[in-house]
Protein backbone atom coordinates (compact mmCIF):
# COMPACT_ATOMS: atom_id res chain seq x y z
CA UNK A 1 0.00 0.00 0.00
CA UNK A 2 1.39 3.52 -1.07
CA UNK A 3 -0.69 6.96 0.35
CA UNK A 4 0.01 10.18 -1.75
CA UNK A 5 -1.12 13.15 -0.03
CA UNK A 6 -1.39 16.88 -1.50
CA UNK A 7 0.01 19.18 0.77
CA UNK A 8 -0.95 22.54 -1.29
CA UNK A 9 -3.92 24.17 -0.72
CA UNK A 10 -4.24 25.80 -3.60
CA UNK A 11 -7.31 25.15 -5.48
CA UNK A 12 -5.92 24.58 -8.71
CA UNK A 13 -3.96 21.66 -7.14
CA UNK A 14 -6.71 20.70 -6.07
CA UNK A 15 -8.80 19.89 -8.69
CA UNK A 16 -6.00 18.38 -10.31
CA UNK A 17 -5.69 16.04 -7.58
CA UNK A 18 -9.28 14.79 -7.62
CA UNK A 19 -9.18 14.14 -11.26
CA UNK A 20 -5.70 11.96 -10.94
CA UNK A 21 -7.86 10.26 -8.36
CA UNK A 22 -10.97 10.12 -10.55
CA UNK A 23 -9.17 8.93 -13.41
CA UNK A 24 -6.77 6.49 -11.88
CA UNK A 25 -9.35 4.79 -10.03
CA UNK A 26 -11.20 3.97 -12.99
CA UNK A 27 -8.40 2.32 -14.90
CA UNK A 28 -7.21 -1.67 -14.31
CA UNK A 29 -4.18 -2.25 -15.64
CA UNK A 30 -1.41 -4.49 -14.28
CA UNK A 31 1.37 -1.95 -15.02
CA UNK A 32 -0.29 0.92 -12.73
CA UNK A 33 -1.48 1.31 -9.30
CA UNK A 34 -4.82 0.34 -8.04
CA UNK A 35 -6.82 3.19 -6.05
CA UNK A 36 -8.33 1.90 -3.17
CA UNK A 37 -9.72 5.14 -1.68
CA UNK A 38 -9.36 8.80 -1.58
CA UNK A 39 -10.13 11.38 0.92
CA UNK A 40 -11.10 14.55 -1.01
CA UNK A 41 -13.07 16.20 1.57
CA UNK A 42 -13.60 19.65 2.55
CA UNK A 43 -11.08 20.98 5.09
CA UNK A 44 -8.89 17.45 5.21
CA UNK A 45 -5.61 16.65 3.64
CA UNK A 46 -6.28 15.81 0.19
CA UNK A 47 -5.08 11.92 0.24
CA UNK A 48 -4.96 8.85 -2.45
CA UNK A 49 -4.58 5.13 -1.09
CA UNK A 50 -3.19 2.71 -3.79
CA UNK A 51 -2.13 -0.27 -4.02
CA UNK A 52 0.80 -1.68 -6.30
CA UNK A 53 0.20 -4.55 -8.59
CA UNK A 54 2.83 -7.82 -8.91
CA UNK A 55 3.87 -6.16 -12.25
CA UNK A 56 3.37 -2.22 -10.99
CA UNK A 57 6.49 -0.60 -11.89
CA UNK A 58 7.35 2.95 -11.23
CA UNK A 59 5.72 5.59 -12.84
CA UNK A 60 8.76 7.63 -14.04
CA UNK A 61 10.34 4.32 -15.89
CA UNK A 62 6.82 3.81 -17.23
CA UNK A 63 6.84 6.78 -18.89
CA UNK A 64 10.33 7.22 -20.12
CA UNK A 65 9.61 3.39 -21.78
CA UNK A 66 6.42 4.99 -23.65
CA UNK A 67 7.86 8.48 -24.48
CA UNK A 68 10.83 6.74 -26.20
CA UNK A 69 8.27 4.22 -27.68
CA UNK A 70 6.62 7.08 -29.47
CA UNK A 71 9.45 9.05 -29.99
CA UNK A 72 11.39 6.37 -31.70
CA UNK A 73 14.17 7.43 -29.56
CA UNK A 74 16.79 4.92 -27.55
CA UNK A 75 17.03 5.84 -23.72
CA UNK A 76 14.19 4.54 -21.09
CA UNK A 77 13.57 1.22 -20.94
CA UNK A 78 14.97 -1.40 -18.07
CA UNK A 79 17.74 0.09 -16.01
Amino acid sequence: MAVKSLRSRDPSALSDFEQEARILSGLSDPNLVRVVGACLGQGDPAAMVCQYGEAAQDMHHFLQDHVAETTGGGGGGAG
